[in-house]
C-alpha cells in the first residue's frame, strides 16, 4: 500500500504494438460483445519526427509495392507537432495547401483524395468524412487556434465510396466493429441505425447506451452478493480519499489489500448507486473518447501488445473505456465515486480502477 498524494488524470500508458484488431467489414456478428479478430500490421507505414537545425522534419515514409520508400511531406497533425501514425494499414496527410485530408494505403497509394475538410483514422474498415466545412480561429491572443464549423459528415470505406451520407459526428461514441447489415433497423435500445446508400441499414452499438444497459441490468445487480468481484483486474487499482485538510489525498490499495480492508467502503458507493432517489445519488455513464489509457501497471507485459498501438496508446476504438460516476448529493454538493471499465480481448467488461471518496454526507 502506497500513498498517492493529488491524482490528477489518467497514466500515460507505454508499450509496443504489434497487431491491429479488425472485424472484417460487411462481416455478420453474432452477439455482442463480440471479440475483434487480429490482422497483422504490415508495417510499411512509418512516422518520423527528426530535429534539424531548422527544426522539426516531420514525414512519413511508405514502402510501394516496388520496395522503395515513398517519402510523404504533407504530414495530417492533429495537434502542432502531433503527427497521423497508421491505423489498420492507412494514414491521412494534407494537400499541398493544407487544407484538405485525403488517405494513403500501405502501398503507397492515395485510395481518398484529398477532398475533405477532415477524416477520422480508419477503425474496421470505415472512417468519417466531412466535406465544406468552414475554418475559423478561436481563442485570444496566443491561445489561439483553428476549429472547423459546420459541414456534412459521411461515413466512408477504404475506397473512399460513401457509405452513409448523413452521419452523426463521430462524438457519438459508435462501436464501428459492432456493424450489423440488416433490411430493417434494428430496434435494442442500445444500437443506433442509419439508412445507406446500398438502401440497407447499418446498425452500431452506441457505447454510451450500452455501458448503461450493463451497469443497470448486469453490474449493479451482481453488487448485492459480491458476485461485482468477477469483474475485477488481478491488479486493480484502488484510490481511497484520505479524510485530511487536504483535498484530493488517496492511499493507494492493491486488489487483496482493498478486498481485505476497504471493502465496505467500495460496498457503500454500491449501496448509494442502487438508491433510486435522485435527490441522494445520480448515476453518470461516460465513455472515454478523447486520448484516455489504462493505468501501466494493470496490464500484464504480455497483452501490452494487444491493446496499445506502436506508440504506446490505448487502442480505445476496440477496447473502449468506460466509467461510471457515482454522484453523492448533498443539497448542492456532489462528492463523485469513479468505476472505470474497459472491454478486454474476451469481450467482456474489466473493473480496473476504483475511486472513492473521504466520507459520506
Amino acid at each position: 500500500m502506497k500513498k498517492v498524494l493529488s491524482i490528477v488524470g489518467a497514466l500515460v500508458v507505454l508499450g509496443v504494438g504489434v497487431f491491429l484488431y479488425q472485424q472484417y467489414f460487411g462481416e455478420s456478428n453474432q452477439g455482442y460483445p463480440n471479440k475483434p479478430k487480429v490482422v497483422e500490421d504490415s508495417k510499411r507505414i512509418r512516422t518520423f519526427i527528426d530535429e534539424t537545425d531548422e527544426g522539426l522534419d516531420i514525414y512519413y515514409l511508405i514502402k510501394k509495392e516496388d520496395g522503395t520508400d515513398l517519402r510523404v511531406d504533407n504530414v495530417y497533425c492533429y495537434d502542432v507537432v502531433a503527427p497521423d501514425y497508421a491505423n489498420e494499414n492507412f494514414i491521412r496527410f494534407r494537400d499541398d495547401k493544407q487544407e484538405f485530408v485525403g488517405l494513403y494505403n500501405d502501398k503507397g497509394v492515395v485510395v481518398i483524395p484529398p477532398t475533405y475538410s477532415s477524416l477520422s483514422k480508419v477503425h474496421n474498415g470505415m472512417l468519417y468524412g466531412l466535406k465544406d466545412a468552414v475554418k475559423d480561429n478561436i481563442g485570444r491572443n496566443g491561445d489561439r487556434h483553428s476549429v472547423l464549423l459546420g459541414g456534412t459528415t459521411v461515413l466512408l470505406n477504404t475506397k473512399g465510396e460513401v457509405l452513409i451520407e448523413d452521419m452523426d459526428t463521430p462524438n457519438v461514441s459508435l462501436d464501428m466493429f459492432s456493424l450489423k447489415l440488416t433490411d430493417e433497423p434494428i430496434l435494442e435500445s442500445y444500437y443506433k441505425s442509419y439508412k445507406g446508400v446500398n438502401g440497407k441499414y447499418y446498425n452500431f452499438v452506441e457505447l454510451e447506451k450500452y455501458f448503461e444497459d450493463f451497469v443497470k441490468n448486469d453490474f449493479l445487480p451482481s453488487t448485492k452478493d459480491n458476485k461485482w468481484e468477477k469483474y475485477l483486474a488481478d491488479k486493480v487499482i484502488t484510490d481511497i480519499e484520505i479524510k485530511n485538510e487536504n483535498v484530493g489525498d488517496y492511499m493507494r490499495y492493491t486488489k487483496d489489500e482493498m478486498l481485505q480492508t476497504q471493502k465496505y467502503k467500495v460496498v457503500k458507493a454500491f449501496n448509494l448507486a442502487t438508491d433510486t432517489n435522485e435527490e441522494v445519488c445520480k448515476l453518470v455513464y461516460d465513455v472515454n473518447d478523447w486520448v484516455a489509457s489504462v493505468d501501466e501497471e494493470v496490464i500484464e507485459e504480455k497483452d501490452k501488445s494487444i491493446y496499445m498501438n506502436e506508440i504506446g496508446e490505448w487502442r480505445e476504438a476496440e477496447f473502449p473505456i468506460f466509467e461510471l460516476n457515482v454522484k453523492e448529493v448533498h443539497e448542492r454538493q456532489t462528492r463523485s465515486n469513479h468505476f472505470e471499465f474497459y472491454r478486454n480481448k474476451k469481450g467482456e467488461m474489466t473493473l480496473f480502477k476504483i475511486t472513492i471518496r473521504a466520507n459520506y454526507y
